[in-house]
């Protein structure tokens, strides 16, 4: 049976463009049958962004030998995180998530009562999804009732969501 979660995941869509055409991925294409990481990128020109997007590329084939079948990172404010992320890497997809609808199908599965706007534009998080089910999650920590503008903090940016504990939960959580 499909959870709610799978059942948003197969009606999304995220139009990019790579190697200079546009492309439309889909559940298919990125979850079905698929041990994928996602993880969220805020700001994507920032000092602080460009070195934890480089742990991921640093560390690629290693998630590839250990289970994963492929990255993907997600931007929710940057409709050319695609085109970026083919130039930058060639390896990790950009998927933009203009809609929203990503980050909130994440904040849904796990009751996140934050504003959609506020979690698109702040939250940091990594999840891997197992055949289009949740399988791990991290993220930045915020209290019920604090506002995520703190995560505008550099300092608090990408805590505790590190690749060095992606690493650790595959070498725990064999494929």
């Amino acid at each position: 049976m499909n959870s709610l979660f799978q059942q948003t995941l197969k009606k999304l869509t995220f139009k990019t463009f790579y190697h200079n055409r546009p492309e439309i991925f889909d559940y298919d294409n990125l979850f079905c049958g698929r041990r994928v990481i996602v993880f969220s990128i805020t700001q994507i020109r920032t000092i602080c962004s460009a070195r934890y997007l480089q742990s991921y590329i640093d560390n690629y084939d290693y998630f590839l030998k250990n289970g994963i079948d492929d990255i993907y990172v997600v931007d929710s404010s940057d409709r050319l995180i695609g085109p970026y992320m083919d130039k930058k890497t060639g390896t990790i997809k950009g998927l933009p998530d203009g809609d929203m609808k990503f980050v909130e199908a994440v904040a849904k599965h796990y009751a996140y009562q934050k504003s959609t706007i506020d979690l698109a534009r702040f939250w940091q998080y990594v999840i891997i999804i197992n055949d289009g089910e949740p399988e791990k999650f991290w993220h930045n920590p915020f209290k019920e009732n604090s506002q995520l503008v703190i995560l505008k903090n550099y300092e608090y940016r990408y805590r505790k969501l590190s690749v060095d504990n992606i690493k650790q939960y595959l070498v725990d959580t064999p494929k």
